[in-house]
């Protein structure tokens, strides 16, 4: 995984999600709420958009092993690595058709014509939704404080509230940031309105059922249409 390329602090904070998530959104409230700033396991992660990465409050050097005094006084570094470590971890989950679904968007935006079987399958490199929530674990794995896309922006003051809980902080602003939508680097990027992608199949609603049913339904996501 992406983050044993990098000998990391002790005191890191992983961001843990997997794709399409809410990561980066988190990640702009962290930055406008607390003026965190933020890193990632992947190397220029806002494909060279400078203007989008400063909203971000990313810190670049953090994926090539650079550390500035302000990034360690609490290191937050993005992943949608499966776990590498014990460390210390905010875990965001999204409804898996949701997710699924964006990330199908996202990619053909972006130029990668993955199909959404493959996705919901796990064919790709992330693995499989499912999968990734079961190894992070995040309801039974010490110091993880476990947030839903659903509320960082319907429920934004618990949201704050169960931040500043966790890393011991006071808020400096407690406005949420602004949603946007960022050009050429696929669909909404910040957005967690962003788009749910294309309906699923009555075989790929099985397919999801299937493979993926068990932990919608221990994290009270609705089940599919035909299983109602």
């Amino acid at each position: 995984m992406e983050q044993g390329t990098v000998v990391w602090p002790a005191n890191i904070v992983w961001l843990a999600s997997y794709p399409r998530s809410g990561n980066t959104y988190l990640r702009t409230i962290l930055w406008t709420c607390f003026g965190l700033p933020t890193g990632s396991v992947y190397p220029d992660d806002f494909l060279g958009n400078l203007a989008l990465a400063q909203r971000v409050g990313h810190f670049e050097g953090a994926a090539h092993g650079q550390f500035s005094a302000d990034f360690l006084r609490l290191p937050l570094v993005k992943t949608h690595g499966w776990p590498a470590d014990d460390r210390k971890a905010i875990y965001i989950v999204r409804n898996g058709r949701d997710c699924c679904r964006s990330l199908r968007e996202f990619w053909r935006a972006s130029g990668h014509d993955i199909d959404l079987d493959a996705i919901i399958a796990g064919q790709h490199f992330f693995g499989s939704w499912s999968g990734h929530f079961l190894a992070w674990d995040p309801l039974g794995r010490p110091n993880t404080l476990l947030l839903r896309f659903e509320q960082l922006t319907k429920d934004f003051d618990w949201i704050l509230e169960r931040l500043a809980r966790f890393l011991d902080l006071r808020p400096l602003h407690a406005v949420p940031p602004k949603l946007i939508a960022a050009d050429g680097v696929g669909p909404h990027w910040l957005s967690p309105g962003s788009t749910r992608g294309e309906v699923m199949t009555s075989a790929q609603e099985a397919l999801f059922e299937r493979l993926h049913g068990h932990v919608m339904a221990r994290l009270g996501y609705p089940a599919a249409p035909f299983a109602a």
